[in-house]
């Protein structure tokens, strides 16, 4: 915005009136893009470090996943029955790379083991 011919001052209070009229909410941003990233198969702990860089603040990325209600466990369950398919994994091999598909995806190894469980 800078190279744009805005002073710092000018920006800082265009910021201050947005977030006034409720136009900018850190809250609303990861409320939003926690729900976009689950729907799109990805799990809480690889969302947690998208938000993270994005800069949000550790209590406002911990406050968006307590107010919504995901069940982490059957999302992963789906991811893993649409890469998959529904069959529990026939080896060892084909368990570990559904496994290590799963953590790369976000999803904790107790949500992992659970759908195993059930298979």
């Amino acid at each position: 915005m800078l190279t744009k011919g805005f002073s710092p001052s000018a920006i800082d209070a265009a910021l201050i009136l947005l977030q006034s009229q409720g136009y900018l909410d850190e809250q609303r941003f990861a409320e939003s893009y926690i729900r976009f990233r689950a729907n799109k198969g990805f799990g809480p702990e690889r969302i947690r470090l998208e938000l993270q860089q994005k800069e949000v603040l550790d209590e406002r990325i911990q406050a968006a996943f307590a107010a919504l209600d995901i069940d982490w466990i059957t999302a992963a369950r789906r991811v893993k029955d649409k890469k998959f398919g529904q069959d529990a994994p026939v080896d060892h091999l084909a368990y570990a790379k559904q496994w290590r598909f799963l953590q790369y995806r976000g999803f904790s190894a107790d949500a992992i083991k659970c759908i195993y469980r059930q298979t």
